[in-house]
């Protein structure tokens, strides 16, 4: 239920602290059995009673965090992960909210360049860490979920990673996205879990299709001379028995729809840009 007139959630806040958290929050999660919404954002860590709304814990942000503080925020049994837009991964109590852990972002993908400077050609490189910052502060799509107790992440670098809990070791990586000739390479949009154990990752136009937890390939959905996918891939949902998948398309605005048997495009739903009836 929100305000007819602000739009916003309609909670009574007492003290500043409670009222900066929501105000400020830049990503929600809910905890799997439906009890609790987390919110994170540079003021802090919180946990909200469902469906009453009532704030039952808060915890700052963690020293050392990004500016923004956390972007994302993922709920699993038991724990709650955040992260920041430098891609440092925050694990944290599901009760109290209380810091439990970090790990900081390993690089992979190094870039490469030039540039002028006083008149004189500069070579420069350094590793790409981090998330893309294309949607981070605006309500994106997630680049930060939790699927069968394991932890996935998109990074700016191109590359999906996959996290234990609680320890946050490394389990397994893949790049989706090449940096030819040493450029930076393109950043995942968004990572979706799917309750077939399916991870659909966008990047640019392009949706991956990898199984989890080993992160295979399974296909790549992109557009072709029969199939009109012309803009950035936002989303993705899989239908609830996993017969079709739909991706958003901000191209059009549009949303296509797959089928997951074959992988082979089905339709395109165009959507109106300023609302209305779906074509």
């Amino acid at each position: 239920d929100q305000d007819g007139e602000t739009g916003q959630l309609p909670v009574e806040c007492s003290t500043p602290p409670e009222r900066a958290v929501l105000d400020s929050a830049c990503a929600l999660a809910v905890r799997p059995d439906g009890t609790a919404i987390y919110s994170a954002g540079p003021g802090g860590i919180a946990r909200f009673c469902l469906p009453s709304l009532e704030l039952a814990a808060l915890a700052p942000c963690p020293d050392g965090v990004a500016p923004h503080g956390c972007v994302e925020v993922a709920a699993g049994d038991g724990f709650l992960v955040c992260a920041d837009l430098s891609g440092t991964l925050f694990e944290h109590d599901a009760e109290t909210c209380e810091l439990r852990g970090r790990a900081a972002y390993r690089p992979t993908v190094v870039e490469r360049g030039q540039r002028l400077v006083g008149g004189y050609m500069q070579r420069f490189s350094g590793a790409v860490v981090g998330l893309d910052c294309g949607s981070a502060l605006y309500g994106g799509a997630p680049r930060l979920v939790i699927g069968n107790n394991t932890i996935y992440m998109g990074g700016r670098d191109g590359v999906v990673t996959a996290y234990a809990p609680g320890a946050l070791n490394i389990l397994r990586r893949a790049r989706l996205s090449d940096n030819l000739r040493g450029l930076q390479p393109f950043g995942v949009g968004f990572v979706r879990w799917a309750n077939s154990g399916r991870l659909y990752c966008g990047v640019l136009s392009n949706v991956h299709v990898l199984t989890t937890p080993s992160l295979q390939t399974v296909a790549t959905l992109r557009g072709g001379p029969r199939v009109p996918v012309f803009g950035n891939a936002c989303a993705a949902v899989e239908s609830g028995d996993g017969r079709l998948v739909f991706t958003a398309d901000i191209g059009g605005p549009s949303v296509h729809i797959w089928d997951t048997a074959s992988w082979h495009w089905l339709a395109r739903v165009e959507l109106a840009a300023d609302g209305g009836p779906a074509q």
